[in-house]
């Protein structure tokens, strides 16, 4: 993926009519395609639209096979609000247990109605099927202060457990136009097949599964509630959706009442960090405030919920916690005819306490997943209801401890260690001879450039900067060349010393 890249001289096709948006896609069985859309194309009465192509690719990705498929045009209500020129455009696929969901954007990307919806199909060169429920990422009820969500790709977190949708937003919603900004925010599938979003967001939410060592321990709760009337649907706490746009809000766990209490509890241990709490999207449902207790006596009082869509209120617990259960009280609006509702519940901790020794009652919690390594690192394996008989760390597949458990088993040198990723595995045993095994994941990083930063306009003098934290001991010399892109035969010295 970093290349070097070379153009194959020619066209991959020409069918002429101008294409825009190609999106290439490899299907579970190997056939290698492309979608792609014609761009503003007349049609009659003086309109124009985009439509959405697909197309067969050979083996090699250098030549196309057929002729290109017809796929998708603007013809849902909600694509109509360009005046006389309609888009469907930004194709992007994903295939999930047999169906192929052709996501793509609709509307003009410089207004604010421009949205994602999708369509699903049995091939990836259709008949496509477009989703009833589109958009499923639109400006919303966020009104005049967020425009034109749309034009996006699809990423996993580190660890291939969530979903996440990467679009553009206005750099200025009120200006809306070609400048535009980066946004990304969790997407999953519910259990009938449909794609959601949750988003757009503008606000904290947490980070990606795998990116730290705190896991969500929601979903592995037992959940219940002082409301009988909406015991079925405790389930909408913990499935991932968090509601922001007001058509999804049946979505929601809801109740009748100003006052209500939810509860989280586990059958073993959980060491708790941190709660987000959403609320509803609606604001007439929306709790006013929250008072959290945990099952070791402490208690957090005068919650407040933010009104921005998606938005969680952030409950930050007093140091790490050791719980079985969460129970979160609920204070809503004294009216006729009262309501509360809650999107999601998210509980961020450390996986010691979850089911099964796979996942596991041990966790390493340094050095950090992912973590730059610039210094001598301690080694920490942490274990909860664990009585640790036997210890074994391996650093790359290499045996660099085996004995007793400790509070840390000496230091990783990066130094002595490429620049990379590296992995240190923790294989515990407890008295009982059950085995616990993790795995973690740090970077080590000897020199970083600072500037220029990518995509910095230069003109003038160009000035480079490196930082490098190698002991004196460790340097020995300091080459910088400059290379022009696809020739690194004409690369440029511009530095050589002992010193950097």
């Amino acid at each position: 993926p970093t290349g070097p890249f070379r153009d194959i001289g020619r066209p991959l096709f020409d069918f002429g009519f101008p294409t825009i948006d190609a999106h290439p896609f490899i299907a579970s069985d190997g056939t290698k395609y492309l979608f792609f859309s014609m761009d503003q194309v007349p049609t009659f009465g003086g309109r124009h639209e985009s439509h959405i192509y697909g197309i067969r690719l050979s083996d090699d990705l250098r030549s196309v096979v057929g002729e290109p498929v017809f796929l998708l045009r603007p013809d849902q209500p909600w694509e109509m609000r360009s005046g006389n020129s309609l888009w469907n455009e930004a194709p992007y696929v994903i295939e999930r247990e047999g169906t192929f969901y052709l996501m793509y954007s609709a509307n003009f990307f410089g207004g604010r109605d421009y949205s994602v919806g999708y369509a699903t199909a049995a091939h990836p060169l259709g008949p496509y099927t477009k989703y009833a429920g589109n958009p499923i990422l639109s400006r919303g009820a966020w009104g005049g202060r967020l425009s034109g969500p749309g034009h996006h790709s699809v990423v996993a977190s580190p660890d291939d457990t969530e979903l996440f949708i990467v679009y553009h937003i206005h750099a200025d919603p009120a200006a809306g136009g070609g400048d535009r900004r980066v946004a990304i925010d969790r997407m999953g599938f519910r259990p009938d097949g449909s794609l959601y979003v949750s988003g757009p967001t503008l606000t904290p939410q947490p980070l990606p599964s795998g990116a730290t060592e705190l896991v969500n321990l929601a979903p592995y709760a037992t959940l219940s509630t002082d409301q009988e009337s909406s015991q079925d649907r405790l389930w909408a706490l913990t499935d991932g959706e968090i509601t922001v746009d007001a058509a999804k809000a049946d979505n929601e766990w809801t109740t009748e009442g100003a006052t209500a209490w939810i509860r989280l509890s586990w059958d073993r241990v959980q060491r708790a960090r941190q709660l987000f709490i959403y609320g509803s999207v609606l604001a007439n449902r929306r709790p006013l405030t929250a008072a959290v207790t945990l099952s070791d006596g402490t208690q957090l009082q005068g919650i407040e919920f933010p009104r921005d869509p998606g938005a969680a209120a952030i409950v930050d617990l007093p140091d790490e916690r050791d719980i079985t259960w969460i129970e979160i009280a609920l204070e809503g609006f004294s009216t006729l005819r009262p309501e509360l509702a809650l999107s999601e519940v998210i509980v961020l901790g450390y996986p010691g306490g979850l089911p099964g020794a796979a996942t596991g009652s041990v966790w390493i919690s340094s050095p950090k997943r992912a973590a730059v390594v610039a210094d001598r690192t301690p080694v920490r394996v942490e274990a909860l209801n664990v009585s640790v008989e036997h210890v074994r760390l391996e650093l790359d597949g290499e045996v660099f401890y085996e004995g007793p458990h400790r509070p840390h088993y000496g230091t990783v040198d990066p130094w002595a260690l490429a620049e990379g990723t590296h992995r240190i595995t923790a294989v515990v045993k407890d008295v009982s001879g059950l085995e616990f095994r993790y795995v973690s994941e740090f970077v080590v990083q000897h020199v970083a450039l600072r500037s220029p930063e990518w995509g910095d306009p230069v003109t003038g003098e160009l000035v480079i900067e490196l930082e490098a934290v190698i002991p004196a001991e460790h340097g020995k010399s300091f080459d910088l060349h400059l290379v022009p892109a696809g020739g690194a035969d004409r690369a440029v010295p511009v530095y050589s010393d002992t010193e950097v």
